[in-house]
């Protein structure tokens, strides 16, 4: 008897043991920074995304007059909004939109239009669209004569009337226009349901579809190519939203954290949601089956983002040829060698490292911050600066 009691008792110190074990600290840190910072409520999101449907309304009518009248070509109704938003994988606010506005050249009587593919292999993902015909306001948006319906004069051209569109907006406070790089956004301010001010950015992008893929007026900011020959890169839209849509919540969730984490080290910043979804996909393919612990598979994430960053090469994954780091690479070498080694070291320091990067500046440094402010108050109010000649 004796004996089976000992053997109750120590059985049942193992499983309160095992029960009451601390829990992996950085996979507690990464579920606190995922719901503190990373995540977005869903009211929150759906609200943002009916201000989208809002900016549309306001613009649409307005903009597909301006531009038929200008250049001749119509716009169809049907808009797409896309971008990590409607993906499920934006981060920290939703605040960034992405539309697509389509070109109805299909139907334009004027001229003929013809999807040509792109030969060399270092433009891979691009295509021309070559027009023959037409005449007037049309070949403002040609490249030489009547050979290539040019990608960055259409932009241009879509950009200055979305600027009159704006302009001519009843409310000048609430919509405006802002250039980022050569990205032109629609700036929307509005209150949200608790009567604070918020803003959102629209970027609309001029497109043609054609057997359902879209091919998109929208120059790499490093490619100067782009400007010379007037190619459209190409948007499998179909394939991203086929291929997302059979991950599972919890891998999302190891891609939604290396994009917060990214965002808060100045190092690693400018890498974007296209660079490490492409990461995510390739490692899906390398790491298949259920994925346990959350915090394994977020460095393994950082891992494999790290060799791509050292071969300054990723292959973007239904375009295998194009490079996705290649522009970047070439005009910022120095920023890509700066990542490189600051993941590296990241990586090498065990969890310190990430814990740090989540937490940012140390307790102690803002209780410092805190008691200088109050030092100075005073000082500040009555000018008697006597203290600092003791």
């Amino acid at each position: 008897m004796l004996e089976i009691g000992v053997g109750v008792v120590v059985g049942i110190l193992i499983i309160l043991i095992l029960g009451f074990r601390r829990p992996r600290k950085l996979e507690q840190i990464l579920k606190t920074f995922y719901r503190k910072e990373v995540c977005i409520a869903e009211k929150e999101l759906r609200f943002a995304k009916g201000q989208v449907d809002v900016v549309i309304d306001n613009l649409k009518l307005k903009l597909k007059d301006l531009f038929s009248e200008k250049y001749g070509i119509n716009l169809k109704d049907d808009w797409v909004k896309t971008g990590s938003a409607f993906e499920g994988l934006k981060v920290k606010a939703p605040d960034e939109f992405e539309v697509f506005v389509e070109l109805d050249i299909w139907h334009d009587q004027s001229a003929l239009f013809v999807i040509s593919q792109v030969a060399s292999a270092d433009m891979s993902g691009y295509d021309f669209i070559k027009v023959s015909g037409g005449s007037g306001s049309l070949s403002e948006m040609v490249l030489g004569e009547g050979t290539v319906f040019h990608a960055q004069k259409v932009l241009h051209g879509f950009q200055s009337v979305l600027q009159k569109a704006v302009s001519d907006n009843d409310d000048e406070k609430q919509m405006l226009t802002e250039m980022d790089g050569t990205t032109l956004k629609v700036v929307w301010n509005y209150k949200n349901k608790r009567g604070r001010n918020k803003t959102i950015k629209i970027e609309l992008i001029p497109c043609v579809c054609s057997n359902k893929r879209y091919y998109i007026a929208k120059p790499d900011i490093f490619d100067e190519k782009e400007g010379t020959i007037g190619k459209w890169k190409i948007a499998l839209l179909d394939k991203h939203q086929q291929k997302m849509k059979n991950v599972t919540e919890k891998k999302r969730r190891v891609l939604k954290l290396a994009l917060g984490f990214c965002k808060k080290d100045e190092n690693l910043a400018w890498i974007n949601q296209i660079h490490l979804k492409t990461v995510f996909l390739h490692m899906l393919d390398m790491v298949p089956g259920a994925w346990k612990e959350t915090d394994d598979y977020f460095k393994l994430l950082l891992e494999y983002l790290l060799d791509y960053l050292r071969e300054g090469n990723l292959p973007d994954y239904f375009v295998p040829k194009r490079n996705l780091f290649l522009n970047f690479a070439q005009a910022h070498p120095q920023t890509m060698e700066n990542a490189s080694a600051r993941l590296r070291f990241i990586l090498r320091s065990g969890n310190d490292e990430i814990i740090r990067v989540i937490k940012g500046p140390s307790n102690r440094w803002l209780w410092v911050k805190r008691e200088y402010r109050a030092q100075m108050m005073p000082l500040r109010k009555s000018a008697d600066l006597s203290i600092w000649q003791k």
